[in-house]
């Protein structure tokens, strides 16, 4: 029957999918998988209150399987539901205290529900076990960047996390990000010119040049970055108002 359900799953016949999945007991051998591919199918229908359901379930048959508190999580991001999301992470980590990868997401997760402080903490818990964990790396950095604080800090975290990852557009955004926030500006152009060649589709990384551009006094290449930013992110508000003041900015004598 569980394979039967993956078949139908392979050539898209969700449905029958599901039927086959949700008919495999909780005795079966087969039950933990059949629960996660479940929840994947509901989850590619947009039908995510029924697959946070199904892990549910799922989790307090079988408490001991990380992989499935990881998944639950994300589908509480979802639906922008982080306090919840944090609870069930913090139960996986009764389990694995030491998981990388719900750590990382506690931290993440803490940061999106207010708490930017705890989400360094896990952060740095992250690095305790892996100081090569290059996403933990940035992700302090750049929050200090947004903070402007500990500036100083931020960047050597930042050089360490591109050490690891030479090509990631999205850290090299925070190095810029980190010279935008010093007063470097002829830095923060560079880096962040290589940031939007590495990572043309990012609308906060266009925004960012934009912003070093307008600074830096370069009117028409900003108001070009801001409107890139918003072709790829319309409801970028923010951006919009940015770029009206920018046109206001232009026009005055």
């Amino acid at each position: 029957r569980y394979y039967l359900a993956t078949a139908y799953e392979e050539s898209k016949d969700l449905e029958r999918a599901v039927e086959e999945f949700q008919r495999i007991p909780a005795a079966s051998p087969f039950y933990l998988d059949a629960q996660i591919h479940l929840a994947y199918v509901f989850e590619k229908q947009n039908r995510v209150p029924e697959a946070i359901q199904v892990l549910q379930k799922a989790v307090q048959a079988k408490p001991e399987n990380v992989e499935m508190y990881r998944f639950l999580a994300s589908l509480y991001e979802k639906s922008n539901q982080y306090e919840e999301g944090i609870r069930v992470l913090k139960k996986g980590l009764e389990f694995a205290p030491r998981d990388e990868k719900i750590l990382f997401t506690l931290g993440v997760f803490s940061d999106k529900a207010g708490d930017w402080q705890e989400g360094i903490r896990q952060m740095r818990r992250v690095l305790e076990i892996n100081p090569d964990h290059a996403q933990a790396l940035n992700y302090i950095g750049y929050t200090y960047a947004e903070k402007e604080i500990f500036l100083d800090e931020a960047e050597a975290l930042i050089k360490r996390a591109l050490e690891l990852k030479p090509d990631d557009g999205y850290i090299t955004d925070s190095l810029g990000w980190v010279y935008f926030r010093k007063g470097q500006l002829d830095k923060a152009v560079q880096e962040l010119e290589k940031a939007h060649r590495l990572a043309p589709e990012d609308p906060v990384i266009a925004e960012h040049l934009g912003d070093v551009y307008w600074k830096n006094r370069q009117n028409e290449k900003a108001a070009q970055m801001y409107e890139r930013s918003l072709q790829l992110d319309p409801k970028k508000t923010d951006v919009a108002e940015k770029l009206k003041r920018l046109r206001r900015e232009k026009k005055k004598p």
